[in-house]
Formats: structure tokens, sequence, C-alpha cells
């Protein structure tokens, strides 16, 4: 989040510097269509993740360079791998015809901008990282998050720097897809270098125990789908709904506006996060009064970093719309820019929300986000039609807010018996 938080204002600057208003919807809707992948992914990768972790016995070790894993450690995890590498097999071959197929559909109606190449490479680079899916599951569930973080963030650091230099250089929209493909190859390449025994032994080896779907994959993996489904449609889906709708431009003020917004409240995210093994160990010991002053000073100082954050993107768009309305009327309307600022601000709340509930291992938000997605998806389509790309921002915010109107009670809801306690704390 650090990482995007660096390189999405510069991204953005690079875009409006090379890019005219058409090649920028262009640029940014073919990155919204990839998003699709999250649905296809369908949160298997966290049930991998735990699968592993649950049967994992700390055997890894360091041979010339490479990680290995004893024989009988390959066996345990070995039911999970097979499954995960024929799961993921497929699920990239149903991503690369759908949506890269699909994707040629939906743009040829417009084609004012060649946007074939950086399409094609996008689909191979992002279905390369939905295979990778399982193995980076692997290495987390074996307790080496570290290692699995420098390849992402070396992949990360090469995908900016491709698209960066592709943009300086004068390639367009095909930039983006330099970078779309680079990037996971080199994440390829840094995993395979010193995980391959780890990989190929876990893959071969025999089964030493099946999969218990009924209990260990399928009530996760319905949660874990539900959110994937969710989170496109409040990320990414307004994008395409704007491009169709309005037209490249419009959806170019659009994405590059909620990118930047997104990226300056990730900091308060990022604050959060760091904060949740802590709150972890604070309900576990039954501290309930702890772990609730924990949470109420990281929502807190969250809020106030991300009000701090998008204040100043707001003071900076209207500088900029005053003094350089070139480039600040590549960001569209001020109506536009408050609208989406306070939308990322609601939805950084409800966030910070989730994860006091996610400590408990409860969730009051589900039937909110089901509800608030399936309005989100409907209103898009009619407000954009009315109002345009503002009229999008509007169909994310509103049924945003009512769900932060109603999450203190959805939030006691849940908890049940911990706000109930006698002497446990009250929301203020």
């Amino acid at each position: 989040m650090a990482f995007r938080t660096l390189t999405g204002p510069v991204s953005a600057y690079l875009v409006l510097l090379y890019l005219g208003p058409k090649e920028q919807g262009y640029y940014y809707t073919i990155g919204s269509l990839a998003a699709l992948q999250v649905i296809f992914e369908s949160g298997m990768g966290q049930n991998i993740l735990q699968l592993v972790a649950h049967r994992y016995r700390g055997s890894l070790a360091v041979e010339n360079g490479l990680f290995v894993i004893a024989p009988e450690e390959a066996g345990r995890l070995s039911a999970v791998m097979q499954f995960g590498a024929k799961f993921y097999s497929v699920v990239t071959l149903l991503f690369v015809l759908l949506v890269g197929g699909g994707g040629f559909w939906f743009f040829s109606a417009t084609s004012t901008v060649t946007w074939q190449p950086a399409w094609i490479m996008l689909i191979i680079g992002t279905a390369l990282s939905l295979f990778l899916v399982p193995f980076g599951s692997l290495i987390e569930g074996m307790q080496s998050v570290k290692e699995l973080m420098r390849a992402r963030w070396v992949g990360s650091l090469t995908m900016f720097a491709v698209t960066s230099g592709g943009l300086i250089a004068g390639a367009g929209v095909t930039a983006g897809g330099f970078g779309a493909l680079a990037g996971p190859v080199v994440t390829t390449i840094v995993l395979w270098r010193s995980w391959r025994k780890v990989f190929l032994s876990t893959l071969r080896a025999e089964p030493a125990g099946g999969l218990k779907w009924r209990t260990e994959v399928w009530p996760f993996q319905a949660k874990m789908l539900l959110n994937a489904f969710c989170a496109f449609f409040y990320w990414s889906y307004a994008i395409p709904v704007v491009f169709k709708i309005c037209g490249p431009a419009a959806a170019g003020q659009f994405a590059i506006s909620w990118n930047i917004v997104r990226s300056a409240s990730s900091i308060s995210t990022s604050w959060t996060y760091t904060r949740l093994g802590k709150l972890g160990q604070l309900v576990a010991q039954g501290d309930r009064d702890g772990a609730f002053h924990l949470w109420r000073s990281s929502f807190i100082r969250g809020t106030a970093i991300a009000c701090a954050g998008l204040t100043a993107y707001l003071l900076l768009i209207g500088t900029l719309q005053i003094f350089f309305p070139y480039f600040g009327n590549r960001f569209g309307s001020m109506t536009l820019q408050v609208t989406l600022a306070a939308t990322t601000l609601v939805q950084t709340a409800l966030l910070m929300m989730a994860h006091f509930m996610h400590a408990h291992k409860t969730d009051g938000f589900v039937v909110a986000t089901i509800v608030s997605t399936l309005a989100i998806i409907g209103l898009q389509l009619v407000f954009a039609k009315t109002w345009g790309a503002e009229g999008a921002a509007l169909a994310l915010f509103l049924p945003s807010l009512a769900v932060l109107i109603a999450a203190p009670w959805l939030m006691k809801r849940a908890l049940g018996a911990y706000w109930k306690a006698e002497g446990s704390p009250q929301v203020a």
C-alpha cells in the first residue's frame, strides 16, 4: 500500500503529461476490466493459504540458495497444492477466454485509440498473476511472508518502471500493457529461482491425506467469493460504466481521480493493518477493554490521516484547476473530486470497523455489503446516464453512506454478548 501511495501520483502525472484525454480513458478502463480477475480468483488463494498453514510443520530449509522441504512435509501439502494448481489452471483459461474475448467486444465499438496491444499484454500478464496465486499462498502459509513480499515488490517496481518508461518514450496506451506483462514475468522469475524445489516437490509428492471439502473448503470459500464479487463492483465497476455511457474522456477523469483519492487514503489503511495482530492478541486474551481502546485509537488516528490526505488532494486539484487548467480539468469537476473523496473516507471508516469485527471472528456487514453492492450496480447505470461521471460517483457514495449510518447497530448486533457483557465498552 505504501508503494502504491508513492507511485500512484507519479503515474498519474506521467499519464497527464504524455496521454491525451481519450487515451487516458482507455489506459485506465483497460486496467479496470482486468480487475475482473478478483471474481475468477474468488478468494481461493486465501483458502489455500489457511489450508497450508494448518498442515505446515516448519521443515523449510535452504540448500545451495534454494528453499527445500522434507518429503513428509511435501506429502502433507501435496493435496492442497495439486488442487490449487488444477483450480487456477481452469480459472486462468476461463479468464483469458471470457475477459480477454469480452474486452475485444467492449472496446471495438469505440475504437478511436490503438488499444489492442495493451489489452493483449495485460490479459497475458493478469493470467500469469492468476496462475501464480496458489504458489504465493503456499509461501505465505509456510510463514515466509518476507520472501513473498520481496518478490512482489520487485514485480511492482518493474511494472512501474516499464510503464513509466513506455509513457515517456511515447508508447501511449500500450505502455500500460508493457508494464502489466513485465511485472508478473519478473515476479515469476524471482519466485522460481528460489522456490522451484518446494513448488515441484509439493506438486509431485503422493498426498498424505485428502481435503475435507464440506468442512475445510466450501464454508470459507463462499464468504471469499462474496467478498471478491463485491470488491469488483465497489472499486472497478464504475470506470467501464462511465466509459460506455459517457465516453473515454469522462472515464479517464473519473478513473484518475478515483485512483489518486484511494492512494491518498491508503496510508490510514496501512496504519490500521499494523495493529491487527495486537488487536487479535488482546481479543484472544479476553482483554475486551484493551482491544476496544486500541481499535478506537487506531480508528481516530486512521480517520484523521485519511482526512488530511484527502484534504491535501482536494486543495491540489483546486489549485491546478485555477492556475493550470489543462491539467486540472483532466481530473473532472470539483463536484466529482469531493464526492469521490467523501466516498473513500466513508469506505475507509467501514473497513476499520470491519477490522474490529474480524478480530472477533465475525462480520456484521455481510448482508449490508450485498445490498449496497446491488444498489451500486443499479444506481451506476441510472445516475451515469443522468449526471455523467458525477452521477457515477454519487452512486458509489450513497450506498456506502447508508452502510456507515447503520454500522454502529450492525457492529453491536454482530458482536452480541461482547457488547452486552457487564463492564464491556460501549460505542461512543
